[in-house]
């Protein structure tokens, strides 16, 4: 996948593919609000052309659809990627059983 703005790669070439509903959904809100269809889950938020505007729409999302808060420093990492986003919401999951997305959230 090449990142269109500067036509350089937004992965590694390490798994793109979600393994979870969590990483799924989470595709699905990044590419909502990053308005793209190229993720994986190894994909940098800020390479990807991510900024704490755009982290504020997912954190928004992700409270809407999982009813968890995760930080917003999470997001500006260098390393912010799907994957480590899934791991803390899976993380976080209330202790009546794990993490379920809510539908039309």
């Amino acid at each position: 996948m090449e990142d269109s703005i500067n036509g350089n790669s937004a992965h590694d070439g390490a798994a793109t593919s979600a393994h979870t509903e969590i990483e799924s959904t989470l595709m699905r809100i990044w590419s909502e609000v990053l308005n793209t269809e190229e993720i994986g889950i190894c994909d940098d938020f800020l390479g990807l052309g991510g900024d704490s505007l755009a982290a504020m729409r997912c954190i928004n999302r992700i409270i809407a659809v999982f009813g968890v808060d995760v930080p917003l420093d999470l997001f500006l990492l260098e390393s912010a990627d799907i994957a480590r986003i899934a791991s803390e919401i899976a993380r976080t999951q209330p202790e009546t059983g794990p993490i379920v997305a809510r539908e039309n959230a």
